[in-house]
């Protein structure tokens, strides 16, 4: 679900940033704005599913601050930053690029989804294994 989200999330973002003004552009706006937040209950879901139960509470902790610090503190300074370096050759449409640059992380973290879902059911296995214990 949250590889589906981040893959259906993409295109739509670079169609509302490159699009001409017209209605359509709320649509694709909320198309990508609710494709790309699915991410965030399915990795809540699994780490408690794989974290002993001992360890959910902490591992919940740690994922929403990563959310926190990398989403919004990162993801933001890092936005300026690209739009404060493309504005001497996009003016005023810098920031546009700069957000569009950033779906380069978006679909870095949709290669990693990937991974992670070819790799989960072998930490499921394992940690059914060591609970059973």
């Amino acid at each position: 679900i949250a590889g589906a989200g981040g893959a259906i999330m993409i295109p739509f973002i670079l169609l509302f940033l490159f699009a001409a003004d017209g209605p359509l552009l709320y649509v694709w706006y909320f198309i990508g704005t609710f494709c790309g937040a699915s991410y965030m209950a399915p990795t809540i879901a699994i780490t408690q599913r794989l974290m002993p139960v001992r360890m959910r509470a902490v591992s919940s902790a740690v994922i929403l601050l990563s959310f926190n610090i990398v989403g919004i503190a990162f993801g933001n300074l890092t936005t300026g930053v690209l739009s404060d370096a493309l504005a001497a050759t996009h003016g005023n449409e810098s920031i546009r690029y700069a957000l569009a640059w950033t779906q380069v992380t978006a679909i870095i973290g949709l290669a990693l989804m990937i991974y992670a879902t070819k790799r989960t059911p072998d930490y499921v296995k394992a940690a059914e294994a060591a609970s059973a214990h």
